[in-house]
């Protein structure tokens, strides 16, 4: 990890109204989000590369956004830089640690699926990484039959084809609707992690929470693999994780995994 980041926030707003900086943003519609009343859109705003003196930036943007909503169609993405483009004994070298990097998120992947509203657990957009290790397929039945019933060459735009013999990495890089998607990592320069996980939200102290988490998760299991942590206790104090974000996610554990029909279980509360 390089240190640089970009986020992607998804929300619903009028789409007249400017509330992105064009120095720091770009923006654009998005038809994943439902929900809009008349007038309303479903827009993606993208911060550039930023880097840990711009956070300035991001809470100044978000407290623009006082008139658009989020629901349980939206999301958080955060991108991670990795590096400039590898040369090749470097490739080979990064390709081997993010085979170990997908077992130790895979081994870790409820323990964080528990932060997050069950809307936002292997939704079609933030896919489970589980069947990426161990003999399932990510594509058929494990028979080589496809999940969606459809012929392996057709035109449709599902994931057709057994993946049963492909490695951990051809699995992953297959699809970027995976919770961590690393498609932007093999070859490109500016090469980056996304996560694309957290439900969407316009709170700055969730925003830099979850930034703060995820990063020191990706640089614990990059450098660290074979680690495995027990409970949530166990992974926050391991990633040395501060007491006030520690009481965060104990928080939104509790409220998320309760077994009681309360408001936020399955989406977030602003």
């Amino acid at each position: 990890m390089n240190g640089q980041y970009g986020i992607e926030f998804e929300m619903i707003k009028k789409v007249h109204e400017r509330i992105g900086n064009g120095k720091y943003f770009t923006h654009c519609g998005d038809g994943s989000i439902s929900g809009c009343d008349n007038g309303e859109h479903g827009i993606e705003y993208k911060t550039k590369i930023l880097d840990s003196t711009k956070w300035h930036v991001v809470k100044r943007f978000l407290n623009r956004c006082k008139t658009a909503t989020v629901n349980r169609s939206t999301g958080l993405h955060i991108h991670y830089g990795i590096h400039d483009k590898p040369e090749r004994d470097e490739r080979v070298e990064l390709m081997e640690k993010l085979e170990l990097l997908a077992q130790f998120i895979v081994r870790h992947q409820d323990i964080i699926f528990s932060l997050v509203p069950k809307s936002r657990r292997n939704n079609r957009y933030a896919k489970s990484m589980k069947p990426l290790v161990g003999d399932s397929c990510t594509r058929c039945d494990g028979d080589g039959n496809c999940e969606c019933g459809c012929e392996e060459d057709c035109d449709c735009d599902c994931d057709c084809g057994c993946t049963c013999n492909e490695s951990i990495l051809e699995k992953w890089s297959s699809s970027r609707y995976y919770w961590i998607n690393i498609q932007n990592v093999p070859m490109h320069q500016n090469a980056h992690i996304e996560v694309r996980l957290h439900s969407g939200t316009l709170s700055y102290i969730k925003t830099k929470y979850w930034h703060d988490l995820m990063y020191k998760f990706l640089q614990f299991g990059y450098y660290h693999p074979f680690v495995h942590f027990k409970s949530l206790h166990d992974m926050l104090d391991g990633l040395d994780i501060d007491k006030v974000q520690q009481l965060h996610w104990f928080q939104r554990r509790d409220m998320f995994n309760s077994g009681q029909v309360v408001n936020g279980s399955d989406t977030e509360v602003e």
